[in-house]
């Protein structure tokens, strides 16, 4: 721009200094033509014509100074356009470069505002893959635990499918006897040679009590409390003592409620030591009954109803 504007300039004063010089030649060869005329003048002798000449060096003086006066306004109008044309080239140029200012401001706010506006896209595509990256993981686990629940969810159907047939069997006799009796059971569970009493242990005036031996748990099922027993280790006392009883399995006997039939509930792992038990009684003529458990990890139910009979 700085270049273009001088090279304009440099013109502008070649144009002038051309327009000078012509003035000027045109002037110097004015004042020549006069001064010869009026040498020629002084050296010719006078004589009778010389009023004619006189009026036609005038003539031609007034035309010369015509033609000066011409010369000088048509140099004065050129100059005035040089000098308007410059101011209008000038005023254009200016205005240009206001706009061209101008369009640079906005350009250079749009560039800010783009590097801005790229900042916070930047920002928010980083926070939208924290947020993603969590959320995959929340996911993740979520899909772990809702694993955990279904497989929890499938055991405990499982569970409650083993339980509603036991119950079915809670209190199916092993054996049949000739009589019914409507003695209420005092249940005792047995693992492998040790016997865990359940009870209920009879109270005066209070509900029946569950022993400490086993860990139960309770729910309704068909308008009847239904009881889950499972050993409670170390609370086991032995039931032989070589051919016999056990001194605690005999005190276990004798603590038995009046009105209660001592009823076993014997798992496989228990079978030897249940026969053994049994035939022990019979040579006694105590009166028993037993539940045989499917399984070792099987845990033993009853239920307590209003009115019941048993067979032994």
């Amino acid at each position: 721009m700085s270049r273009r504007k001088a090279s304009e300039e440099s013109s502008l004063e070649l144009l002038l200094d051309t327009m000078c010089n012509t003035f000027g030649g045109v002037m110097f060869i004015a004042i020549s033509l006069l001064v010869i005329i009026s040498v020629m003048t002084q050296d010719m002798p006078q004589q009778d014509e010389e009023p004619a000449d006189m009026a036609t060096l005038q003539q031609e003086i007034e035309s010369l100074q015509k033609i000066y006066a011409d010369l000088l306004k048509e140099l004065q109008l050129k100059a005035e356009q040089i000098k308007l044309r410059k101011s209008d080239k000038t005023q254009e140029k200016y205005q240009e470069l206001l706009m061209l200012m101008q369009l640079v401001k906005e350009i250079k706010l749009k560039i800010e505002a783009t590097t801005l506006a790229d900042k916070t896209l930047t920002a928010a595509i980083l926070k939208t893959d924290k947020l993603l990256a969590e959320l995959k993981k929340e996911t993740a686990k979520q899909e772990l635990e809702l694993e955990k629940l279904q497989q929890e969810l499938l055991n405990a159907r499982e569970k409650l499918a083993k339980l509603t047939e036991n119950e079915r069997n809670a209190v199916q006799l092993s054996f049949r006897v000739m009589e019914r009796s409507d003695r209420a059971p005092f249940f005792i569970m047995m693992n492998k040679e040790l016997a865990y009493p359940i009870g209920p242990w009879k109270s005066d005036g209070k509900k029946d009590n569950i022993d400490k031996a086993v860990i139960v748990s309770s729910y309704q099922y068909q308008n009847s409390q239904v009881m889950s027993c499972k050993i409670n280790p170390g609370m086991g006392i032995p039931v032989l003592d070589g051919e016999d009883f056990s001194s605690q399995f005999q005190s276990l006997l004798a603590k038995i409620p009046p009105g209660r039939v001592p009823k076993f509930f014997i798992p496989p792992g228990s079978a030897a030591t249940a026969y053994k038990m049994r035939e022990i009684m019979k040579q006694r003529n105590i009166y028993h009954g037993t539940v045989l458990s499917p399984d070792d990890d099987t845990p033993f139910m009853f239920k307590f109803t209003q009115k019941a009979e048993y067979e032994y």
